[in-house]
C-alpha cells in the first residue's frame, strides 16, 4: 500500500522504541551461508534441552490444544510456592520471566517516572521502560565489570519506582557480593523502591559467597525475584518463567495480566521439569565442566574473559568483533556481538556441548590465526 493510514498517531516514546531485533533461524542462516549443522552458541540456551519426559507428555495430551489453560496457575503456582518456601500468593507466572518483568513497570510506573538499572545489563529493561513512557537510568559498571551500586543509587530519585538488578548479569556473567547487596537493599527499602533481583541464570551459580535471593526476599519484603525455565531446565522455546514478591505486589500485578497468558503444555511442562532433578543436575554439570574448560581455552588464545556464573563466556578481543563473528558464520557457528549492550570489543559465547565447545575453539582458532 502507498496511502498513508489516516489514523490518530501513536505516542511519541512508542515512536522513539527500538524493538528487541532477534538473530535469524538457523535454517536461513544455512541457506544464505550455504553451510549446514550450525551450532548455535548466541543465546544462553541449554545444549541438552529439556527433560525428555516433557515430549512425551506433549505427545499424550494433545487434546489440552482445544482447551483453554488455567488461567489461575493453580497447580505450578502451588509447587514453586512449595520448592522455594513462600506462599501461592506471593508467585506469579509469566510468559517468561521476561513478561514478569514487564508486568512490574507496568503496574508501579506512570510517564514521568523512571527505573534504574546497572550498565550492560538485560536490554528489555530499557525496551520495558521505553514502551511504558517512563524513563530509563543507569548505573555504571565497575572495571571488574560487576555492577557498581553507589553508582546506581545516586541515579535514584523521588521518581524511581522500579530498580532491575540481574544478579549474575548477563552479559559480563558477573554478581554482587551479599554485605554489599545487603546494604543497597537497605537504602531501596527507605526509599520505598521495589527491586527486581533478576536471577534468571541462579542455577548455574558456582560462586562460594553468592547469596540466595529467595533468602534476602524473606528480610527485604521490597524485593521481587525474578527466575525463568528458560535458561537450565532448557525451555525457551516453551516461554515460562516466575516473580516472587509480597503478596500487595502479586495482587497488583495480577491486575494487568492478560488471562491464558501461558499455555497448558508450558505449565505441564514446567510441572514435569520440576520432578526431573536429574536432568536439571546433567545440565548444570555439564555447564559448570564446560565453563572451566572455555576459560582456560579462551586464556590460552590470549584473549581476555571475566568469571562467570552464566552459562556464557563474555570475551574481550579488544578490536571490531564483528569480522570474527562474521568469519564464524562461515565456519557454521553462531556467537552473539553485544555492541548493542554497550561493548564494542566483545562477543558473548554460550558453553555447549563438549563436542560444540571443541569445534568452537578449533575454529576460532583458525578464524584468528
Amino acid at each position: 500500500m502507498s496511502e498513508r493510514l489516516n489514523i490518530h498517531p501513536v505516542p511519541q516514546y512508542i515512536e522513539e522504541s527500538i524493538p528487541y531485533q532477534p538473530g535469524k533461524p538457523m535454517e536461513e542462516l544455512e541457506r544464505e551461508l550455504g553451510v549446514s549443522d550450525i551450532i548455535k552458541l548466541a543465546s544462553n540456551e541449554s545444549p541438552i534441552g529439556p527433560s525428555p519426559k516433557i515430549y512425551s507428555q506433549i505427545n499424550d495430551n494433545v487434546d489440552a490444544v482445544r482447551l483453554y489453560p488455567d488461567a489461575a496457575h493453580y497447580y505450578l503456582r502451588e509447587r514453586l510456592a512449595k520448592e522455594n518456601g513462600v506462599s501461592p500468593e506471593e508467585i506469579i507466572i509469566g510468559n517468561g520471566s521476561n513478561e514478569v518483568l514487564e508486568f512490574l513497570v507496568r503496574t508501579f510506573c506512570v510517564p514521568g517516572d523512571n527505573i534504574v538499572s546497572c550498565a550492560v545489563a538485560f536490554i528489555a529493561y530499557r525496551i520495558s521502560a521505553k514502551i511504558h513512557g517512563v524513563e530509563y537510568r543507569e548505573g555504571k559498571l565497575r572495571n571488574d565489570l560487576k555492577a557498581d551500586l553507589s553508582s546506581m543509587s545516586t541515579a535514584c530519585d523521588e521518581r524511581t519506582k522500579v530498580v532491575f538488578l540481574p544478579n549474575p548479569n548477563n552479559p559480563t556473567g558477573t554478581y554482587v557480593e551479599k554485605q554489599e547487596l545487603c546494604s543497597f537493599l537497605e537504602e531501596m527499602r527507605k526509599r520505598k523502591c521495589l527491586v527486581v533481583l533478576d536471577s534468571a541464570y541462579y542455577e548455574y551459580v558456582i560462586a562460594k559467597d553468592y547469596v540466595d535471593p529467595i533468602k534476602l526476599y524473606k528480610e527485604y519484603p521490597n524485593i521481587v525475584v525474578t527466575r525463568t525455565f528458560s535458561k537450565a531446565y532448557g525451555m525457551g522455546g516453551l516461554r515460562v518463567g516466575y516473580g516472587i514478591a509480597h503478596p500487595d505486589v502479586i495482587t497488583a500485578m495480577w491486575k494487568v495480566k492478560m488471562p491464558f497468558n501461558v499455555t497448558s503444555f508450558t505449565l505441564n511442562a514446567a510441572l514435569i521439569a520440576l520432578d526431573d532433578m536429574e536432568h536439571l543436575k546433567k545440565s548444570v554439570d555439564l555447564n559448570t565442566q564446560g565453563l572451566e574448560k572455555m576459560q582456560n581455552a579462551y586464556k590460552e588464545m590470549g584473549l581476555r574473559t571475566w568469571p562467570s556464573q552464566g552459562n556464557f563466556v563474555l570475551v574481550d578481543f579488544e578490536r571490531d568483533p564483528i569480522p570474527i563473528y562474521s568469519a564464524l558464520l562461515k565456519e557454521g557457528l553462531i556467537t552473539r556481538p553485544v555492541i548493542d549492550f554497550g561493548l564494542k570489543t566483545h562477543l558473548r559465547i554460550t558453553i555447549g556441548t563438549k563436542e560444540q565447545n571443541e569445534k568452537l575453539v578449533a575454529r576460532l582458532e583458525k578464524v584468528l590465526s
